[in-house]
């Protein structure tokens, strides 16, 4: 369980190294928040950001 009960999200992040798409990172997200006064099981998991647009699609 992540922070205050809240059940993890699993996370797959992928980035283009050298043109092929390579998965870096796999596993639950680290970015869990919880909510003061709200039930220890409710919360919020960001499953990404992003700093610009989005790389060439996969084919």
């Amino acid at each position: 369980m992540s922070p205050g009960g809240v059940r993890p999200v699993r996370r797959v992040v992928v980035a283009r190294q050298a043109g092929t798409p390579r998965v870096v990172a796999d596993g639950p997200s680290p970015h869990v928040h919880t909510l003061r006064g709200m039930p220890a099981d409710l919360g919020l998991t960001d499953c990404g950001y992003t700093d610009g647009a989005a790389g060439d699609s996969v084919e």
